[in-house]
């Protein structure tokens, strides 16, 4: 008979569990939370040392001590995460410094340091309601990265990758695709967690570009124009062009265009004024950027 081998992680601080990026229950008592976990079946629990001191860090190890005379599963101590130098380094005064300060050349320079000089894989399990914004802020930094692999939920996965003509696509697939090719490489459903969550979850590589695919004249403009098409779906690409489409010009003095620049442009394209945002590639909408 096969050995059986399913293991569980809880992360300790101030002799508490505290909640994990992919746990969706809340901060409590660690026993309690150890306890459900044995109830379960679960072979071997790691618990993640959050301590910030010598004083915590010994009463941790030794709630982790008596939590292995109180249960009959094994537990062990998985590692002080902030005694993890290493990683600290790279991501708090590399790739995320890069990514809270924009490209700026000390930033740069911390996460060229940090990587060896060498190009950057991000893998992160990261807490669902930032992962968006995170995952653009490296992009937009032009931090040396190779790839991002992050574990997402599946809804926003199927919109990083979606494709033009679906309910998925929109802003978000067409910025993603700017920078990186995706790709779903694994669907974790909800029996995978303990408690169960309410949604799916999907792992997606997003490998980067070492040149967009596309050429845009002025980004910002770019994605601007992209923001406004999608900013009122039912709309058709025109109408809402016209009515919530601002960006600013080489002297940062704002710009408004009307119905009549973006049916001109649009009929220069050989696309219908009356088309919606969802229908055009990312190569079309950069046109249309270039040449509003």
């Amino acid at each position: 008979m096969e050995q059986k081998n399913i293991v569980a992680t809880i992360y300790l601080k101030d002799g508490r569990a505290v909640k994990s990026s992919s746990d969706h229950s809340p901060d409590g008592d660690i026993f309690e939370r150890a306890k459900i976990y044995n109830d379960c079946g679960i072979d071997k629990i790691y618990i993640f040392d959050l301590s910030e001191d010598d004083e915590e860090h010994e009463k941790n190890l030794q709630t982790i001590k008596d939590l292995n005379h109180r249960l009959e599963i094994k537990v062990c101590a998985g590692g002080n995460i902030n005694r993890f130098e290493d990683i600290k380094k790279i991501f708090y005064t590399g790739c995320l410094q890069v990514m809270l300060n924009g490209a700026k050349p000390q930033s740069m320079k911390l996460a060229e340091e940090a990587s060896g000089g060498k190009p950057i894989k991000v893998v992160a399990n990261l807490p669902y309601y930032i992962t968006t914004p995170i995952i653009m802020g490296l992009f937009e930094s032009r931090a040396p990265i190779r790839s991002v692999t992050v574990m997402v939920q599946k809804e926003v996965a199927e919109r990083m990758r979606a494709k033009p003509g679906g309910k998925e696509y929109g802003a978000l697939s067409l910025a993603v695709q700017y920078y990186a090719q995706p790709e779903i490489v694994a669907n974790v459903p909800p029996n995978c967690f303990m408690p169960r969550p309410a949604v799916g979850s999907a792992v997606i590589r997003l490998k980067r570009y070492e040149k967009p695919p596309v050429t845009a004249q002025d980004e910002k403009k770019m994605f601007a124009v992209i923001r406004a098409a999608f900013g009122q779906r039912r709309k058709t690409l025109s109408n809402a062009l016209a009515g919530g489409l601002t960006y600013a010009d080489s002297k940062g003095n704002p710009v408004q265009v009307n119905r009549q620049q973006v049916c001109a442009v649009l009929e220069k394209m050989g696309i219908k004024p009356d088309i919606r945002g969802e229908a055009l590639t990312l190569a079309q909408f950069a046109e249309l950027s270039n040449l509003l």
